[in-house]
């Protein structure tokens, strides 16, 4: 962040792990249920993942699983070290003055 503030984030957490929440097409989803990992043809490193922390939270962005490419919710465990390295480099989805001298620094820093 700009101003190197620290920003309270709630989750479910212990010291060695967060869960996250995403939503995906079934085959991505069955794909990761099966291999207990992301992978398969399907996958795409070339999109933005959002991780939602809470639940109801992404129920809404996905409309309960019914918007197309949403449709399979899944809960993600990730490593507490991984999870602290995204968040170092994590941009917010909205600009913030606070944050971000201008939407312009806010643009490239996406």
């Amino acid at each position: 962040m700009v101003d190197g503030g620290l920003r309270p984030v709630l989750a479910d957490f212990d010291e060695r792990s967060v869960v996250v929440w995403q939503a995906h097409r079934a085959e991505v989803a069955e794909e990761a249920l099966r291999h207990q990992r992301f992978g398969g043809a399907a996958w795409r490193t070339d999109r933005v993942t959002r991780l939602r922390l809470s639940l109801p939270s992404l129920l809404a962005r996905s409309a309960w699983g019914t918007r197309e490419g949403r449709e399979r919710i899944l809960a993600v465990r990730l490593r507490r070290t991984g999870f602290d390295a995204i968040l170092r480099h994590a941009v917010p989805a909205d600009f913030d003055p606070a944050v971000y001298a201008s939407k312009g620094a806010w643009h490239l820093a996406t």
